[in-house]
């Protein structure tokens, strides 16, 4: 992966009659949280710490403002300040890291999805904690995908899988995409027309779509507890659209570090394939992400697969890949403006 620059940008004189308000985002422990998000209300003004955590935000009205900040795997600071004419508001927030007991997680029951929405924390404290955490991941995706957009680059691998699980790839390319640019996740509309190759074409959610009130809405979240590999223990979440849904849509997965809460792996199906294409059995997507600044990940890599009614002799399993070659902020990730 290409490095990513994060340079400050310079702070401007604010406008006469506003003020300001600067800060550096600490652990209780002491230590610096860099990048943290940091926003403020009724001004509608949110950014990113710097990788010191230090912020900055000026051309704040004067008056009495809430100022929220957060990172993933703490706890919010949330706090009132008075901004005055021309004057400079100094906050020192401090987050409290969130200690979710790993060994006494109680797992939630995979029941039929009635009533979707977030989970309730008084019913399910530890799921409701372990997604807000999920959610926090992909608010702060948003805020970089909106206020400091990225170009990068995909490379992709068209071709089939057989019997063994291999790969035989038949075309290659590289295509560029960008953070800004994607569609809103409707109930029951997740299936674009087929390509000029015959693909079926899944509007895939990405992180922005699980901060998405929709998406949160329209699916019921499961905690099935830890998954543990040869290599890592991840924190496991599972969402479901209501079985009243008929209509293609998706359910899956999403893996989460236990000691930073970011997110690592996502496995994503489509529901109800036949109404999309009576020819499709199932289509699902795995998906990988990396981190490319202190808590703030990207999808590293992805891997669909599309099995079909076997109705022609021969016919094998389609497959995509795709890997992330290079990523561009075309506006640095900044803390003074």
């Amino acid at each position: 992966m290409a490095a990513v620059a994060v340079p400050l940008a310079r702070a401007q004189d604010a406008p006469h009659g506003t003020g300001s308000v600067r800060g550096t985002v600490r652990a209780t422990t002491g230590e610096r949280i860099p990048y943290a998000s940091v926003s403020i209300a009724p001004a509608g003004r949110q950014r990113f710490a710097d990788d010191s955590g230090a912020f900055w935000l000026g051309n704040i009205a004067p008056g009495r403002h809430r100022v929220l900040v957060r990172q993933i795997g703490f706890s919010p600071f949330d706090t009132t300040v008075v901004v005055l004419p021309e004057g400079e508001a100094v906050l020192a927030p401090q987050l409290t890291r969130i200690a979710v007991e790993l060994s006494a997680i109680t797992v939630s029951a995979r029941t039929a999805c009635e009533r979707p929405g977030p989970p309730d924390p008084a019913i399910h404290p530890q799921l409701a904690a372990v997604f807000d955490q999920l959610r926090e991941n992909a608010e702060r995706y948003r805020l970089m995908a909106d206020s400091y957009p990225a170009e990068y680059q995909m490379a992709r691998g068209f071709g089939d899988l057989d019997a063994t699980g291999e790969t035989h790839v038949r075309y290659r390319d590289t295509v560029a995409l960008r953070t800004d640019t994607r569609w809103h996740y409707a109930p029951g509309q997740v299936i674009a027309e087929e390509d000029h190759d015959g693909r079926l074409l899944l509007l895939l959610p990405t992180l922005p779509d699980l901060a998405d009130s929709a998406f949160q809405a329209g699916h019921c979240w499961y905690l099935p507890g830890l998954d543990t590999t040869a290599t890592e223990q991840l924190i496991r979440v599972d969402f479901v659209p209501p079985e009243r849904l008929r209509e293609p849509d998706v359910q899956g997965s999403a893996w989460l570090d236990p000691s930073t809460y970011q997110l690592r792996r996502a496995t994503v199906r489509l529901t109800n394939p036949s109404r999309a294409d009576w020819r499709v059995r199932e289509l699902t997507v795995a998906m990988t992400f990396r981190e490319i600044v202190p808590s703030l990940v990207l999808l590293e890599r992805m891997s669909a697969v599309t099995r079909t009614l076997r109705t022609l002799p021969g016919q094998r399993v389609r497959a995509e890949e795709q890997r992330l070659l290079a990523v561009h902020f075309l506006r640095p990730l900044s803390a003074r403006e």
